[in-house]
């Protein structure tokens, strides 16, 4: 007579990298960063597990960071396999190149996990695609109050020989 003890926990999570471009940058210059997420729920009940950033960890990036997602809280049936498409939203200049998130995963029923994602952007400190272009716009006025100055005034002009 043998007697098991099931140790698994009721819900399985796993973070994938997202389809395509591993991150992007959006107007505000805040990164944006495609995973997938996939949910077994081993339990024998149907379950809800909501998505969100983990609370603050030493080396890990929680501060003005976010998930979104099409389905939040994500919807299992009992004993299935559910995986849907998300981004983590970080602020612009939170980091750069690439920093350690967690994402938390909870269910309607006390299960609890943060899943380690690592987060990708851009090797350059961030501001703003916006702000780039202010930039840009304000050093082109620049030189074209440059180029103007560079041409004769009325006075020399004056005083320039015939």
């Amino acid at each position: 007579f043998i007697v098991l003890v099931s140790t698994l926990a009721p819900a399985k999570v796993t973070l994938l990298r997202g389809i395509g471009v591993p991150f992007f940058e959006q107007p505000d210059g805040s990164v944006v960063n495609n995973i997938r997420v996939k949910i077994v729920n081993r339990s024998e009940e149907p379950r809800e597990y909501q998505l969100s950033i983990a609370a603050a960890a030493e080396g890990f990036l929680t501060q003005g960071a976010r998930v979104e997602a099409e389905e939040n809280p994500v919807r299992v049936a009992p004993g299935q396999v559910k995986t849907i498409p998300a981004r983590v939203i970080t602020p612009s200049g939170a980091f750069t190149a690439h920093a350690n998130g967690r994402v938390h995963v909870a269910d309607n029923k006390g299960f609890s996990k943060d899943v380690k994602v690592l987060l990708i952007g851009p090797t350059h400190p961030t501001r703003g695609i916006k702000d780039a272009h202010e930039d840009k716009d304000s050093h082109a006025d620049k030189r074209d109050d440059h180029h103007d100055d560079d041409s004769p005034s009325k006075s020399d002009k004056e005083h320039a020989k015939p």
